[in-house]
C-alpha cells in the first residue's frame, strides 16, 4: 500500500513530481528543541516515559508528490513535499502511538491543510479517515499545523491535501470487517445519536469494537441500544463496545460536533464480535 499524492489545481498549474519514488526517502531524527517536553510530563523531568508494548509498526511506502489545490493563490509543489518530508518522522511518532493503543490499527486518512498569506497553517480538517482513531487523526493535524509552509502566489490562501495510508502491524491479527450487514439493526440507532451531534449528513465514522460483559445492573450506560430483554436477563449478557473510534467530515465542521460523534460512537452498545475484535465504519 502507498500514500496519495495531494493534487495541484492552483491557477491552473498542472501537478507535477507524480512518479513514485523507488524508495523510502531517510527520516530525520527529531532536531533538537523541535518537540519540546510539556510541563511536568516524565521527559521534562529527565525520567524515561515507559512505553506500552506494541507491535513493531510495518513499512510505509514512499509518497508521491503532494497535491496542491490553488484557491485564491497558488502553492509550489516542491516546496510543499519538502515540508511533508519533514514531517515524516513525527507522523511516524503518532503511528508508533496508535498501535499502542490498538494493535490492530490500520487505515487511511486524507487531510485538508489550508495556508494562509504568512505561510502558517490556518485551518485542517481530516477529510476522510478509516483510521478508527480520534487522537490519531489530531495527532496528524498537529504535525502538518506546525510547519511554515510556502506562501500562496497571487492570492491570500491555498490548499493542500495530502493521503497517508498505514497498513495493519504483522505481527497482531488483522480486526474483522465489518458491513452494514452485521450492522443492519444498530446502525440507524447509532446515525439518530450522530444526527444530535449536528455535524451533517457527510460525517463519517470508524471504531474498533470488542466483546465485554454487562451486568444487568450496569446496562443503563446503554440504554439507548441495549434490547430490552437482554437488559432484563438475571446473569451478564454480551455486547460490543467501541474501544477507539475516529471521525471525518468536511472542511469547517466544528470541534465539537466531531468529539459528540466520537463520543456517542463510544457509548453505544454494538453486536458482539466475539473473541476478535471488529472495524466497523457508519458513513452516508
Amino acid at each position: 500500500m502507498r500514500r496519495l499524492a495531494p493534487l495541484l489545481l492552483a491557477l491552473g498549474a498542472p501537478a507535477c513530481g507524480s512518479e513514485q519514488r523507488a524508495r523510502e526517502p531517510p527520516r530525520p531524527e527529531p532536531r533538537p528543541g523541535a518537540e519540546p517536553a510539556a510541563a511536568g510530563s516524565p521527559e521534562s523531568a529527565g525520567e524515561a516515559r515507559p512505553r506500552a508494548t506494541r507491535p513493531e509498526r510495518p513499512r510505509r511506502a514512499p509518497a508521491e508528490a503532494p497535491t496542491v489545490i490553488g484557491e485564491t493563490g497558488g502553492l509550489d509543489p516542491d516546496a510543499v513535499a519538502r515540508v511533508l518530508a519533514e514531517r515524516e518522522a513525527t507522523i511516524d511518532r503518532c503511528w508508533d502511538r496508535a498501535l499502542e493503543r490498538q494493535p490492530h490499527f490500520s487505515g487511511a486518512v486524507r487531510l485538508r491543510v489550508r495556508v494562509g498569506a504568512s505561510g502558517r497553517a490556518v485551518g485542517i480538517a481530516v477529510v476522510r479517515s478509516s483510521s478508527g482513531d480520534r487522537a490519531f487523526e489530531r495527532c496528524l493535524a498537529a504535525a502538518l499545523s506546525e510547519p511554515s509552509w510556502p506562501r500562496p502566489v497571487g492570492g491570500k490562501s491555498g490548499v493542500i491535501e495530502q493521503d497517508y495510508t498505514f497498513p495493519p502491524p504483522d505481527a497482531a491479527p488483522s480486526a474483522a470487517t465489518w458491513s452494514h450487514v452485521e450492522i443492519a439493526q444498530t446502525r440507524p440507532l447509532v446515525q439518530d445519536e450522530l444526527a444530535r451531534c449536528g455535524a451533517g449528513p457527510a460525517l463519517s465514522v470508524t471504531a474498533y469494537v470488542a466483546s465485554t460483559s454487562v451486568d444487568p445492573a450496569d446496562a443503563g450506560a446503554f440504554s439507548a441500544l441495549v434490547d430490552a430483554g437482554d437488559a432484563g436477563d438475571a446473569a451478564p449478557f454480551e455486547i460490543g463496545v467501541a474501544r477507539t473510534a475516529g471521525v471525518a467530515a468536511p472542511e469547517g465542521t466544528p470541534e465539537a460536533a466531531l468529539d459528540c460523534a466520537v463520543e456517542a460512537t463510544l457509548r453505544v452498545a454494538w453486536p458482539s464480535p466475539g473473541a476478535g475484535v471488529a472495524k466497523v465504519t457508519i458513513a452516508p
